[in-house]
């Protein structure tokens, strides 16, 4: 007689468990594949039409499985009034997030991977400084998620604890930023293109990591920003740590405002190498925030359709007839150097800081063929600029230039280089002379030599004076009162304090 091997309520308990989680599986299996999430996109609409207070279309709301359930939005776009607008606030292709079911028992929504396919956002800001960041807060929702609200101060401590949020990572793949700043004049335009995204580990409280990389005003990414995020949370305006910046050869003349048929160009390859932080994420408050330093270099800088020597030479008025003469007496190789067309300068590299958004640098040397310009100055991150450069023409050069006209003495330097302090501006001409200091520097000399003749003529000496603007200030010639006078009185003069009532 047989006896029937008993089972041990271990194998019992085991067997029992798999077909259970066997089970479980085929019914959500069976319900994803028949539970219809698009009939909730018009709800889902409608609350997202109230958050956002804009237009919004979504074209598809699927549910599936990838590891966890898988949610997944096509055609959503974001408007700024109306549907009927030709470029969106934020259009993307498809965004779906994974979601880890078990530790939904423990109040904590926990999410593999959120992927954004093709966003295309814009961004702007208006004349009078707004920035309207909409479509980037929208399409960088998913990690403002994991930031839980402010807790209310009359909350019951006995209230039923919110549910935490995890993403393990957040990523976009091929999109698109179109940045409009109407605050510059002309209007700024840039755009970002194959933009990559990837932030990692995004959870409330904690600093995240991100990476972005791009085609900024180019085919191919030459952009890269990477650092530590910590996103705003009240009262904390968020901050970005450990901040780098990297561009490679980003070209000007792709940036910068197109010129009119014949104005000069500004031409040449961005090289930026930038380290630091920003200390407020609030968007009226990012540009003047960011602080660190680095290093710029630009390769082949050229301003097409513009002489600079020859524009610089043109304005000095003081001296009657300056350029066409120089243009007859000086040597043919030196008359090129005011006939050529375009300026070409030797590649340039500075060493800039950046403070409460101002771009500072203390020193530049700029260098062509024949002369040169050196100086110092700063540049805000919304267009403006204040730079003090100083031209030098090489000696040679300077020589040939006072054998033709004299009066340019008074411009030579102790190197024997014409030194002609400059003003500049982000428009053309770019560069003009300084003719305060240029007509202090040309005409009181002059104007003391012709004095000083005529006194000598009045005392009976008909020899006319042989002193040059070149030995103003020089030790070895006595004291001129007359030249002191002069130039006294060339001295901005202090206004006299008034009474107060």
């Amino acid at each position: 007689m047989t006896h029937r091997q008993r089972r041990s309520p271990v194998a019992t308990f085991f067997i029992t468990f798999v077909v259970l989680l066997v089970c479980a599986a085929i019914g959500v299996a069976i319900f994803l594949a028949t539970f219809d999430a698009n009939r909730y996109r018009p709800m889902l609409v409608s609350e997202l039409e109230k958050a956002l207070g804009r237009p919004v279309a979504l074209q598809r709301l699927s549910l599936g499985w990838r590891n966890g359930v898988a949610i997944e939005l096509q055609a959503l776009t974001i408007f700024e009034r109306s549907q009927s607008e030709p470029e969106p606030l934020l259009q993307v292709e498809s965004a779906s997030a994974v979601v880890h079911l078990v530790p939904l028992l423990r109040k904590q929504l926990q999410i593999s991977s959120v992927l954004l396919r093709r966003p295309r956002i814009r961004v702007s800001r208006d004349a009078q400084g707004q920035v309207n960041v909409v479509g980037l807060m929208a399409a960088g929702s998913p990690a403002a998620a994991a930031t839980p609200p402010p807790s209310s101060a009359g909350g019951s401590s006995g209230a039923t604890s919110p549910i935490t949020i995890d993403i393990d990572s957040f990523l976009v793949v091929d999109g698109a930023l179109h940045w409009t700043d109407a605050m510059t004049q002309p209007p700024t335009e840039l755009s970002v293109k194959a933009l990559d995204v990837r932030i990692m580990h995004i959870a409330a409280g904690r600093p995240m990591d991100f990476d972005i990389q791009g085609a900024l005003a180019s085919d191919t990414q030459n952009l890269q920003i990477a650092g530590r995020l910590t996103p705003p949370l009240p009262p904390s305006p968020g901050s970005i740590e450990q901040l780098t910046v990297t561009i490679d050869g980003l070209a000007l003349q792709r940036v910068l405002p197109p010129p009119a048929a014949g104005q000069p160009e500004v031409r040449g390859a961005l090289t930026v190498r930038l380290q630091g932080r920003v200390e407020n994420l609030e968007p009226a408050a990012v540009a003047r925030s960011i602080s660190g330093s680095g290093t710029v270099r630009i390769s082949d800088p050229v301003i097409a359709n513009f002489n600079v020597l020859r524009a610089v030479l043109e304005r000095i008025t003081m001296i009657p007839g300056l350029l066409p003469v120089l243009e007859l007496q000086l040597p043919p190789t030196y008359q090129q150097q005011l006939a050529v067309r375009d300026t070409v300068f030797s590649p340039i590299d500075v060493a800039a800081k950046v403070d409460n958004g101002v771009v500072a640098i203390d020193s530049f040397a700029i260098r062509t063929s024949s002369y040169g310009m050196t100086g110092h100055g700063t540049l805000n991150l919304d267009g403006k600029m204040e730079v003090h450069p100083l031209l030098h023409i090489e000696p040679s050069l300077s020589a040939a230039m006072v054998r033709g006209v004299r009066e340019l003495q008074g411009l030579l330097n102790a190197q024997g280089q014409i030194e002609i302090p400059l003003l500049a501006g982000p428009q053309p001409p770019y560069v003009w002379p300084d003719l305060d200091v240029v007509a202090q520097r040309v005409i009181v000399p002059k104007a003391a030599d012709l004095l000083n003749d005529l006194l000598k003529r009045l005392q009976g000496d008909k020899t006319p004076s042989q002193q040059t603007p070149s030995d103003v200030g020089n030790p070895s010639q006595p004291p001129d009162p007359l030249r002191n006078l002069l130039r006294s009185l060339q001295q901005p003069t202090a206004p006299a304090p008034t009474s107060s009532q």
